[in-house]
């Protein structure tokens, strides 16, 4: 793991109609680290990694990639500067088999990312339609990766889905940044994050109110009472 960051977020604020949603947010995310934003419904935690990923436009602060400054680059032009978003609810196209769906991300690296997906790798022909819950949202991880991505911003991953699901998914997660790939992660289901994650941050109405190691964040009385239910 570099000791060089390979995304900065520098102060940056985000205002939306009715009010603030994020407020001076400042964090870093090193090459091969995996790191978790945790926080409650409504804390901004989604609204920060569309401002990463170019969907939403901040207001105020810079966002660099490798020292390249990407703060308000429209999605597309983010996305070939190597940031990869893999969205809540795990969209796909559903009427379209796996290869078709990965056929739209693909970069020439279905061969080497497939088998890091090994439910998907068995399922090629069928239509993503008729996957489970937890194999989409395997798909929607690997079209990210199709796209050579520097970093990957995974938004709720476990979202919607069984518990024995929510182990599967985020053991491929694992495997991911066990290969190499950095992640930013938001997850709402905090202890399954701070176990997987080296590093977290609480994000509180639009703020980061604590950061540090998860071993750190896990010990921390708010985060035990507030996210952990001890």
């Amino acid at each position: 793991m570099s000791d060089h960051p390979i995304l900065r977020i520098e102060h940056v604020s985000s205002r939306f109609a009715g009010g603030s949603k994020l407020a001076d947010i400042s964090l870093s995310v090193q090459r091969g680290e995996l790191v978790s934003i945790l926080g409650a419904n409504g804390a901004g935690k989604s609204t920060l990694l569309g401002v990463i990923a170019g969907l939403y436009r901040p207001s105020s602060g810079r966002i660099l990639l490798e020292d390249r400054d990407i703060t308000g680059l429209p999605a597309h032009q983010v996305v070939r500067a190597g940031v990869a978003l893999a969205p809540q609810n795990h969209p796909v196209f559903e009427n379209m088999s796996v290869t078709d769906n990965l056929a739209l991300s693909d970069g020439g690296r279905e061969e080497q990312i497939l088998p890091l997906f090994p439910n998907l790798a068995a399922k090629r022909q069928q239509r993503a339609g008729r996957l489970s819950g937890g194999e989409r949202q395997m798909l929607s991880m690997a079209q990210a990766m199709l796209t050579t991505p520097k970093i990957c911003l995974f938004d709720e991953p476990s979202s919607g889905l069984a518990p024995k699901i929510v182990h599967e998914v985020f053991q491929t997660i694992r495997t991911l940044v066990d290969h190499g790939t950095t992640v930013l992660m938001v997850e709402q289901n905090a202890r399954a994050a701070l176990e997987l994650a080296d590093r977290a941050y609480v994000l509180e109405q639009g703020r980061i109110v604590l950061s540090g190691s998860s071993r750190e964040i896990s010990a921390n009385d708010h985060v035990r009472r507030a996210y952990l239910g001890l």
